[in-house]
């Protein structure tokens, strides 16, 4: 019994080694990867390694930043596949920061899923589980991290933080122009509360699929809070019932309670269904820049 134990992890883990190498099939049929990378110096060596993960995975990359980062960082990220220049950033934080809207909008400008992702995630495992997440316009599927610290076989999963949203461009027209920026306190919580609100199913990959190699915090509680009020008031919620942090993960699957069992949340069909392929839509993109979406409007 050991002896085959011993055989089964190795072929395992091996299968696993394969996954770091090996080139799979051109996803851009199915998704493309958006995500908005930092020029932070701190950043420079994990990124390039983040990059060549979703490269091997079969994904298209795209990148969007000012036109002052796209000159520094195009000559260091040669993995990018497309830049795309948006000067509309965040400036309610320490630094300006892309907006999530600004990235979730390439689903919608491309009329293509999307796989919103922070830039220090890395992926290994098989892009079939992605196709799939794409296949459903109705259901987005977040992907929750493992963090390690020197060896990723040795990694934890996080009982926090969401870093990947695969999201349709149907689930993309329904989020409105709120200020949270890519990498910052409650983003991760915003999305699967506003899809949640709009009755997506939410799916969820929780096992060893997106990794983390763990650096000091980012953010601050200060902008946490921020990020928490704006969602409060947007949504009309009661702020110090619904944002405790641990209650919040624990109404999702893979919390700090978390129950591996459960794995899909399927609440009731959408009212709604939206095309993305009409000059409506175009027309909706433009009102969007002038006025704000709210919860009933």
């Amino acid at each position: 019994v050991s002896q085959s134990r011993y055989v089964f992890e190795k072929k395992t883990w091996r299968l696993k080694i394969d996954y770091e190498r090996t080139q799979q099939p051109s996803l851009d049929d199915h998704l493309y990867a958006v995500t908005a990378l930092s020029q932070l110096r701190k950043h420079q060596e994990r990124q390039p390694i983040c990059l060549d993960s979703w490269k091997r995975t079969g994904l298209r990359i795209i990148s969007v930043n000012t036109e002052e980062e796209i000159s520094n960082l195009k000559p260091r990220y040669p993995q990018v596949d497309e830049w795309i220049v948006n000067e509309n950033v965040a400036t309610s934080y320490t630094r300006p920061t892309q907006l999530i809207t600004n990235l979730t909008d390439i689903a919608i400008i491309k009329t293509h899923p999307v796989i919103l992702i922070n830039s220090d995630i890395e992926l290994y495992g098989d892009q079939e589980r992605l196709i799939e997440a794409a296949k459903d316009p109705l259901k987005v599927t977040i992907g929750i991290r493992w963090n390690y610290d020197n060896k990723r076989r040795l990694a934890e999963r996080e009982k926090y933080g969401l870093d990947a949203f695969v999201i349709s461009p149907e689930a993309a027209c329904t989020i409105p122009k709120l200020n949270y920026g890519l990498g910052k306190p409650m983003w991760d919580y915003w999305l699967p509360h506003h899809f949640r609100h709009h009755g997506f199913s939410l799916q969820f990959i929780g096992d060893r699929y997106f990794y983390h190699q763990r650096h000091p915090l980012h953010w601050s509680q200060q902008e946490w809070h921020l990020g928490s009020k704006w969602l409060c008031d947007h949504y009309n919620l009661d702020r110090f019932e619904i944002f405790d942090s641990i209650h919040f993960r624990d109404s999702f699957p893979y919390g700090p309670n978390h129950n591996d069992k459960i794995q899909v949340e399927n609440p009731s069909k959408p009212t709604k269904t939206f095309r993305t392929d009409g000059p409506g839509s175009l027309l909706r993109k433009i009102i969007s820049w002038i006025f704000s979406q709210s919860s009933t409007c």
